[in-house]
């Protein structure tokens, strides 16, 4: 008994520093975030999914009729509306409150990451005499660093900073709770051995598979979580060491799976008219473009710089080329590796595993729009290589510190460089979040870093327009159509810059010059009515707004 004491005794402490730990770093990434308070919404999506959705003040059952049977905005992800109409309910249309709910769940969410990763960490080298065992100390260690890596980095400023990026904090928060549950499963699975029935009755094994359903309802790209617990089986947990046991494995995962293609389903009928057509992007181009960003994102975690909201997707895509060329070579080798050192290290292929399957959905096979890459789609992925960077860190040290753990010098200067890196990464999201504060800088850093991008000027000459800055507006359009020339929307809103500043010759012009590149566009029929009727020909105008009545579209001018 006085040993049961001691063990649980001993259980609750380090349960309880690892919680200050985890609280202390979650409160360091809510810190880092503050500036995003004054922040904006930006008119990329944030109308869409808050200021000018009108569902949002309709009454409960209309609301959840249509958050759960509607594909608004191409994407079915009930919960994320849902917790988009409570921050309307508190706070309306300040965006303050809206901010701080994101920043409140990025925080939430690294909690959750130190407590997973000391956990995974204690689960492999938490036991003395192994050989490879770390202190609790190295343990504790190595899950802040990642906490602090996940917290911190400014790759994620995009999903935090971005109020129409809520789905992908909610999703990490549940997906990362039914990994948590599942780990508590299977470590009592470890103690207790191969059960014989399958675990229905499980506690931790039904809040996982729960806890997995919100994650879907929050935002598809939880699809991978089944074959990441498939890894957690391998490595940590140890569980697939027959063919039986493999076989147990893949049958308990069976609802998972049939969660992860409802979703699927779900997902593809939501989207099926923003998915492009391989006539346009042809599979092979897809899958470069995609291995190539499995390499850049590792880049640009080690080094985020050139970080930008929008990645535009290439005009040619070559294997021959060094574009694609070296990643897909670099890949090769890092796989190989992977491969090679899975008996002796399975940490590496673990990560790696799930570094790749996590990106998976949104490598661009299947491709919805006309991005090559995201910043946000790392959120969820850059788990995987920060915990590798903090238990890397961690396992050098101790063998640094030889006999001694921890070394004094050697303990200082590893603090001093994680309190470098950190407050380094905490610079870089600081400078990202100014980039949101409003839709103005977010298309000005677009262009910065993607100068030939004529969607850009397109969009930002947009924002000047409907800001009353027309001239501003017409030296944007003037760019994005000196680079493409068959750049429809570009001659519509500068037509509409120049009939908004009275200058109806010209606008007339450009709305004409659009309608001969789409001549299914309402919108521009009833501007260039418009200018027919200013300029005195009544006729031309009356057949103008006749034809937008019979394209039966909404009027307006906005980013698209």
């Amino acid at each position: 008994l006085e040993s049961e004491f001691m063990n649980s005794a001993e259980a609750t402490y380090k349960g309880n520093k690892a919680l200050m730990i985890a609280a202390l770093t979650a409160l360091l990434a809510v810190a880092c975030y503050l500036p995003a308070l004054q922040n904006g919404f930006v008119d990329w999506d944030d109308g869409d999914y808050v200021y000018e959705n009108i569902h949002l003040k309709s009454s409960v059952i209309d609301f959840l009729k249509w958050a759960f049977f509607d594909f608004h905005a191409e994407n079915w992800h009930p919960l994320t509306w849902i917790s988009h109409a409570l921050d309307y309910a508190l706070w309306g249309l300040n965006p303050l409150g809206h901010h701080l709910t994101s920043i409140l769940l990025h925080g939430l969410n690294t909690f959750l990451v130190v407590i997973l990763t000391s956990r995974l960490c204690r689960e492999t080298y938490g036991a003395e005499g192994t050989g490879r065992s770390l202190p609790e100390r190295g343990i504790l260690s190595a899950g802040l660093i990642t906490g602090l890596l996940f917290g911190l980095h400014p790759l994620h400023a995009e999903s935090v900073a971005w109020i129409s990026e809520r789905k992908d904090l909610l999703c990490a928060f549940f997906f990362l709770l039914s990994l948590l549950a599942y780990v508590r499963y299977i470590a009592a699975y470890k103690v207790a051995g191969q059960p014989h029935v399958f675990p229905l009755r499980n506690r931790q094994y039904l809040s996982s598979l729960a806890l997995f359903g919100l994650a879907l309802l929050s935002k598809p790209m939880a699809v991978t979580l089944p074959v990441v617990l498939l890894i957690l089986d391998w490595y940590p947990g140890g569980r697939l060491k027959s063919a039986e046991r493999l076989r147990f494995a893949i049958a308990e995962k069976i609802p998972f799976f049939i969660m992860s293609l409802g979703s699927v389903v779900l997902t593809l009928a939501a989207q099926h008219r923003a998915i492009r057509p391989l006539e346009i992007y042809p599979l092979s181009g897809r899958i470069l473009v995609g291995l190539k960003a499995l390499v850049s994102y590792i880049v640009k975690m080690i080094w985020p710089a050139g970080l930008s909201p929008y990645y535009p997707y290439p005009a040619q895509v070559s294997v021959f080329s060094s574009a694609y060329g070296i990643p897909v070579l670099l890949l090769i080798l890092v796989t190989a590796f992977s491969i090679v050192r899975a008996e002796r290290q399975k940490a590496v292929p673990a990560v790696w595993a799930y570094y790749v399957i996590t990106l998976l959905p949104v490598l661009g096979i299947i491709q919805v729009g006309s991005q090559e890459m995201a910043d946000r789609y790392t959120y969820l992925p850059s788990i995987g290589p920060f915990f590798l960077a903090g238990l890397g860190t961690m396992l050098v040290l101790q063998k640094a510190s030889a006999a001694a753990w921890p070394n004094t010098r050697v303990r200082a200067a590893a603090l001093s460089i994680v309190i470098i890196a950190a407050g380094l990464f905490a610079y870089g999201t600081v400078r990202q979040i100014r980039i949101w504060e409003n839709t103005l800088t977010l298309w000005s850093r677009v262009i910065e870093a993607s100068p030939d991008f004529a969607k850009a000027y397109d969009n930002r000459g947009a924002t000047y327009g409907g800001l009353a800055r027309y001239d501003e507006a017409i030296q944007d359009f003037n760019r994005a159509i000196e680079i493409n020339p068959k750049f429809w929307r570009a001659y519509y809103n500068r037509g509409l810059a120049f009939f908004m500043e009275g200058h109806d010759a010209e606008a007339l012009k450009d709305f004409s010059k659009a309608i001969d590149l789409n001549p299914a566009y309402s919108e521009t029929y009833l501007y260039r009515g418009k200018a027919y009727e200013k300029l005195g020909f009544i006729e031309e105008a009356r057949q103008d707004h006749a034809q937008a009545v019979r394209l039966n579209k909404h009027t307006g001018m906005g980013v698209h």
